[in-house]
């Protein structure tokens, strides 16, 4: 048994290991665990890691004699683990026998090739769950491994407290010199919260946190100089929170990220999300709902503050439902998730429960019955069949006056147009589907939906949700690129719900119905004559080639940034009126399509001879415009680099594959150039632009075989 004594991801001491035994159904120790720790020192969220392991002996595949034997070597596998909080809810120190239901491992779980299990118990995320992993134990105790130990008993209960009266601002203000000290502070502090610190640097700013309280920026970075093993020092920083200088958003979203456990710097962090209108607050509740993975206890100021909000808010009510509905699937976390749904649902009116109840049944029914189709579709390949069966389906399913398709709860429809219903021609199947449109003054008598299942939508949301939060920062600097945020919502395991613009076409689509010849995804003229032929007047051309630049020019910007992949023709989508939009994001932090060792995608961002052509070509005017476009747009998000790198982070513990290390979330850093001086940065993105142009042959290339291969 390995034991890890923890303050959110920080080690508080040294790790214990328990001596080796035998293996048995009831295996033994009859061992006491000391940590280098008095308990006096311990932190108020201080929790205890035990993790299971049994070593076992691999035969090495070399060439031996055979009068020898085969050489072995040794390798520890985590079998199980757990996390215990040393402190009760009371702040009272745990004490006597306690009996834990251990959590699977991901290694047992990877070597069972075992995906959905992988999911379930967080495995996917590949990342430590000791440090990040559910406070709570193994609900389903009958298949689980049991742990049964004892803690020490006191005479007394111990309670845990920390004095901050003793504190004064002289007593935490030492003399500055505001030469050589201020200005080596300065340059720790320009080194950003997302860097590491060395013990020189920590020291530093431990003893100049006064001077850091002065500068809201500094709050992280003055947290992860703390001992939290120290009492004096929580103390103090207590007693700094108080006088801190306001802070940021970014900031704030930090501070409830699962690198900082203490309840007084997570309560900041939520007292500020008050202040924030619902409007506001919504575009950051994916990540809100992720970090409540990482509070002690189900009772906290962020949850509370959530919850009122998701009463008082109908629409902000109707996304935390389907967010916390979406996590209940993961077992570690289902006791929280499923109690916090419960407390919302509590609050709400009939006439609400009514609603939600009919879009749980509803998606319910529809993915059991896909699924079941589909089954038998894979072995009798009947395409008719099957669309007649799943049409008979669904015409039987009786849907209020007012229902709403999920990903927008202000869009009322009230049932489906069944001979509509088909499936669509892609890898995993996703069915279309069309409702009859409530809402008489819209021009769409018909709203439509893709249900998607197989596919952890949770990363399209993701992905939507950085541009929408991007579209807001440009719109609030006066610059409006037209992104087009479609509704997605994930309402389970790999299945959800995604929004189908109307009036657009696919790129692809766009140059196989142009007829010219197989030759299309080469003709630059077939996208502008695309756009000639619905825009026929000249004032209308010119406001769709308007339109065409600003979108592609946020595109550009977007995909770079977040490093979207996959980019063919058909991923990229233009509406009538010239509006340039991306969608279907399966790849992204730079994780691109590889074939045979090779990049299939040689540019940062698309900018293809067709694009070109429909903002005048490279040289005139409107290109340079473009250009100027983009690397203002580029400028403007460099800005925010800390929010999005924040909320890229708090995702980390999702269990998306492409988003679980430090190594994905570095290439945000990269892209965002936080080195480079503005004029450098503009140069970079106009080398990228001109990447771009040079490397387009390969991704018309890339888009020809797509055709090819995709033509009836």
């Amino acid at each position: 048994m390995e034991i890890f004594l923890l303050h959110g991801g920080i080690l508080l001491c040294e790790s214990k290991r328990t001596n080796n035994v035998a293996i048995s159904d009831y295996p033994r120790w009859n061992e006491w665990t000391q940590f280098c720790i008095p308990a006096r020192n311990l932190p108020r969220e201080a929790r205890i890691h035990f993790r299971l392991k049994g070593t076992c002996e691999k035969y090495q595949n070399v060439l031996h004699s055979e009068n020898l034997p085969c050489p072995t070597v040794s390798k520890d596998i985590i079998l199980s683990s757990v996390n215990f909080q040393v402190f009760d809810y009371r702040e009272i120190l745990q004490t006597g026998i306690k009996k834990l239901d251990l959590w699977p491992s991901d290694e047992i779980n990877n070597r069972n090739n075992n995906a959905d299990l992988n999911y379930l118990y967080g495995a996917k995320s590949g990342v430590d769950l000791k440090t990040a992993g559910s406070p709570t134990i193994n609900p389903e105790n009958s298949k689980s491994a049991i742990l049964i130990l004892e803690f020490d008993d006191y005479i007394h209960p111990v309670e845990c407290k920390y004095r901050i009266d003793s504190f004064t601002d002289e007593t935490v203000a030492p003399e500055l010199d505001p030469g050589a000290e201020s200005c080596i502070i300065e340059s720790i502090l320009s080194k950003g919260h997302f860097s590491t610190l060395t013990s020189a640097e920590k020291d530093t700013l431990q003893k100049y946190s006064f001077y850091c309280s002065q500068r809201p920026y500094a709050l992280p970075m003055y947290l992860l100089s703390i001992n939290w093993a120290d009492p004096v020092k929580i103390g103090q920083c207590h007693y700094l929170l108080s006088r801190w200088s306001p802070i940021t958003l970014d900031i704030a979203l930090n501070l409830l990220s699962y690198t900082f456990a203490d309840a007084k710097v997570r309560n900041l962090g939520a007292k500020y999300l008050e202040s924030m209108k619902n409007g506001d607050l919504i575009l950051y509740l994916p990540q809100l709902v992720q970090v409540l993975k990482f509070e002690c206890f189900h009772d906290n100021p962020l949850s509370q503050l959530l919850l009122d909000r998701a009463l008082s808010c109908r629409v902000f009510g109707h996304y935390y439902f389907w967010y916390l509905r979406s996590e209940i699937e993961t077992c570690q976390y289902r006791e929280r998730f499923s109690i916090l749904l419960e407390a919302y649902l509590k609050g709400c009116d009939s006439e609400l429960l009514s609603c939600l109840s009919s879009q749980v049944s509803f998606i319910k029914n529809v993915t059991e019955n896909y699924r079941k189709v589909m089954y038998n579709f894979q072995f009798l390949d009947d395409t008719v069949n099957t669309v007649e069966n799943i049409r008979n389906h669904i015409s039987q399913i009786q849907l209020p006056e007012k229902f709403c398709p999920f990903y927008d709860p202000l869009v009322s429809v009230n049932k489906v147009d069944v001979s509509k219903v088909k499936i669509m021609d892609s890898k995993k199947k996703p069915l279309w589907l069309e409702f009859l449109n409530n809402d008489s003054f819209s021009k769409f008598t018909n709203i439509k939906i893709l249900v998607k299942i197989g596919d952890d939508l949770r990363q399209d949301m993701l992905i939507i949700q950085m541009l929408r939060i991007m579209e807001n920062i440009w719109l609030v600097n006066g610059l409006d690129l037209h992104l087009i945020p479609y509704g997605c919502l994930s309402t389970g395991f790999e299945e959800g719900i995604i929004e189908i613009i109307q009036c657009a076409v696919t790129v692809c689509n766009i140059q196989r119905e142009a007829k010219v010849n197989i030759l299309e995804a080469f003709q630059k003229e077939v996208l502008l004559n695309w756009l000639q032929n619905l825009n026929p007047e000249e004032e209308q051309l010119n406001k769709a080639k308007e339109k065409f630049l600003y979108s592609c020019a946020g595109y550009c910007v977007a995909t770079y940034i977040l490093g979207i992949g996959d980019r063919h023709n058909d991923n990229i989508m233009v509406c009538e009126d010239g509006n340039l939009f991306h969608i279907d994001f399966g790849h992204f932090l730079g994780n691109r399509k590889r074939k045979f060792g090779i990049d299939r995608e040689p540019v940062s961002f698309i900018l293809t001879p067709d694009f070109i052509h429909v903002l005048g070509g490279v040289g005139c005017d409107n290109f340079k415009y473009f250009t100027k476009v983009c690397v203002d747009a580029y400028q403007i998000i460099r800005k925010h680099s800390s929010l999005f790198i924040t909320l890229f982070t708090m995702m980390k513990y999702t269990g998306m594959p492409e988003l679980r290390s430090e190594s994905d979330i570095a290439y945000l850093k990269d892209v965002l150039t936080p080195n480079l001086s503005s004029d450098e940065a503009s140069s970079h993105f106009m080398a990228l632009i001109q990447q771009s142009i040079d490397n387009s042959l390969r991704v018309q290339i890339s888009w020809h075989i797509h055709n090819m291969k995709h033509r009836n």
